[in-house]
């Protein structure tokens, strides 16, 4: 994979820009950069040199997110090779018969940086990948949804969550106080120390580090948990099924009720283990389910707050959904109200994503409370 940055994970455009003239970058007449000019020619560098490398003819097919971005990226790309006159024979770019997908991932809206001589940038986060056709996975089709591609779209939501935070800008490392070793380090200073930190091995910790997953049915996010995090048991509440090899693994308690009965149910187990061992609460909360009301995530949530069950510094990850017609600009302002509800019972270090896997009425919510 190629990827256009020195920490081998996402490239920003920003005061590189400068040198803009290097990189064939257009500029209007106020002095902006054009993001998408400096960009494209960077592409370009690195796909002429692949093909040097390679010393055969090479055809890219062009696939990105969000999809309007391909249409300026290939048009730009196609002046590049004809203005450098590369002939087809050597270097294309083509929907089909070709040898390497280009992928690429626009993180966010870009924003505009003001410098000193008085001209402005835009500044954009991209992700970019370039594999060869017989190394990429074609889209998988299916004529039926199965309860399996459930959880399986359901568990790299978590995932690319938890991915996304700790890519975030501004968001310093929190402090999650366990006793728990993972492979020989302390649970602490990651961005979601309740991750393993990298790894998938299990941890020999003695902690109970209990974890609930708030509308989990079929069981994506049950897994996750189970799986990627510290957590050694979960509960996992919803009315629905759950996939019968989430159910039964250990530690899974699925309580087949709505959160709103599941909440005091979970008060009395947990008043129950602090009169015999050293249990202090849930470690990780995260919800996904259904709900009407775009304000019901976190009304839900507070309803188990102000039942005491949560332990200080818990990590949480809340979906935030719209399910009636809201305008994009007026559904931000909404979920920006909901943040402040968070913050003002004292959530902390929140971060506000639309995760490629949310649909258009949903926003993630995560942080710390």
């Amino acid at each position: 994979i190629y990827v256009l940055s020195d920490d081998c994970e996402k490239m920003r455009i920003n005061e590189a820009l400068e040198s803009s003239s290097n990189h064939n970058a257009g500029i209007s007449d106020q002095g902006r950069i054009s993001v998408l000019d400096s960009f494209t020619s960077r592409l370009y560098d690195i796909m002429t040199k692949m093909q040097k490398e390679k010393n055969h003819k090479l055809i890219f097919k062009v696939e990105t997110f969000p999809a309007k971005l391909r249409r300026n990226v290939v048009a730009n790309l196609f002046e590049i090779l004809e203005k450098n006159s590369i002939p087809e024979e050597i270097l294309d770019i083509g929907p089909s018969n070709h040898s390497h997908i280009l992928s690429i991932i626009q993180l966010g809206r870009p924003t505009m940086k003001k410098y000193d001589n008085g001209k402005s940038a835009q500044i954009s986060s991209f992700l970019v990948g370039i594999a060869p056709v017989q190394e990429t996975v074609p889209p998988v089709s299916s004529t039926s949804d199965s309860i399996d591609d459930d959880v399986c779209r359901a568990y790299y939501k978590l995932e690319e969550a938890f991915e996304r935070y700790s890519l975030s800008p501004n968001i310093n490392s929190q402090t999650f106080i366990t006793n728990v070793s993972l492979d020989g380090r302390k649970a602490l200073h990651w961005p979601f120390p309740i991750l393993k930190a990298g790894t998938k091995r299990k941890s020999t910790q003695q902690t109970h580090i209990i974890g609930v997953d708030c509308g989990s049915a079929p069981g994506g996010w049950t897994k996750y948990l189970k799986e990627q995090t510290v957590c050694t048991e979960i509960f996992s509440i919803d009315p629905g099924e759950m996939a019968k090899s989430i159910s039964s693994l250990s530690g899974v308690n699925h309580l087949k009720m709505t959160a709103a009965d599941a909440i005091p149910k979970i008060s009395e187990i947990l008043a129950l283990r602090r009169k015999c061992d050293d249990c202090d609460g849930i470690a990780i909360w995260v919800s996904d389910m259904c709900v009407h009301e775009l304000t019901k995530q976190v009304d839900i949530f507070l309803l188990a707050k102000n039942a005491d069950i949560f332990r200080p510094g818990m990590a949480f990850v809340l979906t935030i959904k719209c399910n009636v017609g809201h305008a994009k600009d007026r559904f931000d302002d909404l979920t920006r109200n909901e943040v402040k509800r968070l913050e003002h019972v004292g959530a902390y270090g929140l971060k506000i994503i639309h995760l490629f896997s949310n649909r258009n009425g949903e926003r993630t919510v995560m942080g710390f409370i």
